[in-house]
């Protein structure tokens, strides 16, 4: 089956409800005298979390030119395990002061540690949407079957946690000054360098859009939605929610400002800034485009029963390229969100569905350096085999908004377990105006 007719087929697949509902110590050189599983040797508790964190470089949680450490930065204010038959399978960090996340993988054989981070805000498990609990669900249903497998080698630990105690304390941050000035489309490329005993040079390069816009999905976001009933009780009415799908296209449209279908120029950047008149074209906006892409307005869900009509809209707005793909493939990720071109992303999963936004790619790529501006149009490095964080913005409030770990569409190891939730997910790369100039505009996301 040829590219095209493959996605094709998953496009069909994925024709589901994309909703909102509102609804430590060093492991190096472990003695591992054979391969047997041994859980006991791969499993984290806790106390090697607590361990292990506050001796874990974090300097990729800090802003701005000057890294302090992450001891004078940040103190933890509680870790929570994540627990999926009945065994520890993440531990998530909460720094006090709102002062961000990380999330571990209890499994030292693991090839990622580090699962998730924010710089900003606490990991917050009562506000989540179905597209990250489908990610949860998807690392916490592999990290459980792999830590059943048995270790390839007595060598086989994370990098990231084999490699604190080697790593130089000396950090260097490249910025491009000008673009630092630039307010609010402020973008900024920094390259971390560090060695190790094993691994030699490695190269962190991240390419962000800062000032996030956090919008929702209720009010005053859904001040134009219609008033609809409780199907339980209908004698209960209120404002149905946006739906995910229109924050999605509306977090793009108000990025590019196009089409010309609203004024701009009123639109507040946040929730509760500028003025009552613009709050209402915002809610305006959200509402449209819902309509636009055939939206079902319900009391606990709004839904698009298909993807492909996110995709039609940009192509009926004059939208260049706005593609998609169903591979995981980060060289195509890096090129769309380098020329200007957050991703949409799409996951369905056994408990529904829903779409949300990626605006940055973070990726590791062993024995490689370069920052975005020094690469020339195509020529950038194969990024296969790298360690790849999108960071999410869930268009859920900015709740839990981070960097994820998202290499590819299964749990691991484990071949029957299709994207590890039942379900699939979708890319939409390249959604760019066609008016916009080569390599993108630059927007306000």
């Amino acid at each position: 089956m040829n590219k095209k007719n493959l996605s094709r087929f998953l496009l069909m697949a994925i024709a589901v409800f994309f909703f909102t509902a509102c609804s430590d110590e060093e492991f190096d050189g472990v003695g591992i005298e054979n391969a047997a599983a041994d859980y006991s040797l791969r499993h984290v508790s806790i106390n090697e979390a607590k361990q292990l964190i506050n001796s874990l470089d974090l300097s990729f949680l800090n802003d701005g030119n000057e890294l302090r450490s992450a001891e004078e930065e940040r103190n933890v204010a509680i870790i929570e395990p994540v627990i999926q038959n009945s065994d520890t399978v993440m531990c998530v960090i909460n720094y006090a002061d709102n002062n961000g996340f990380v999330i571990i993988s209890a499994d030292k054989g693991a090839e990622s540690t580090v699962l998730a981070f924010s710089k900003t805000g606490n990991y917050d498990f009562s506000n989540t949407n179905n597209g990250l609990h489908d990610w949860m669900l998807q690392n916490k249903t592999g990290i459980n079957y792999n830590k059943k497998q048995p270790l390839k080698n007595k060598y086989q630990t994370n990098k990231v946690w084999s490699d604190v105690a080697n790593r130089k304390k000396n950090i260097e941050i490249l910025t491009n000054t000008n673009e630092m000035l630039e307010q609010p489309t402020l973008k900024r490329t920094t390259t971390i360098r560090y060695s190790s005993s094993r691994y030699g040079d490695l190269t962190k390069e991240e390419f962000e859009y800062l000032f996030p816009m956090k919008w929702h999905q209720d009010y005053p976001y859904n001040t134009k939605c219609p008033i609809v009933s409780d199907p339980n009780n209908p004698n209960n009415k209120r404002r149905a929610y946006v739906g995910c799908v229109a924050v999605a296209i509306g977090t793009l449209t108000y990025h590019f400002e196009y089409p010309k279908l609203w004024n701009y120029s009123i639109i507040p950047f946040r929730e509760n800034e500028g003025s009552y008149i613009g709050r209402e074209e915002r809610a305006k906006m959200l509402y449209e485009i819902g309509v636009s892409v055939d939206t079902d307005y319900g009391y606990h869900i709004s839904g698009v029963n298909s993807i492909s009509k996110i995709t039609n809209l940009f192509k009926k707005w004059g939208y260049a390229n706005s593609g998609e793909t169903y591979m995981f493939d980060p060289n195509l990720f890096m090129k769309s969100i380098k020329y200007d071109s957050p991703i949409i992303i799409a996951s369905y999963g056994n408990n529904g569905g829903h779409v949300w936004i990626a605006d940055g790619i973070r990726c590791d790529i062993g024995n490689n350096s370069y920052t975005h501006k020094s690469v020339p149009r195509g020529g950038i490095p194969d990024l296969t085999n790298a360690t790849v964080y999108l960071r999410m913005r869930w268009g859920w409030g900015g709740n839990n908004d981070g960097w994820y770990l998202d290499n590819s569409s299964t749990t691991g190891e484990n071949p029957n377990d299709w994207f590890g939730f039942g379900g699939g997910r979708a890319y939409i790369i390249n959604i760019n105006p066609t008016y916009a100039a080569p390599g993108g505009r630059g927007g306000r996301l």
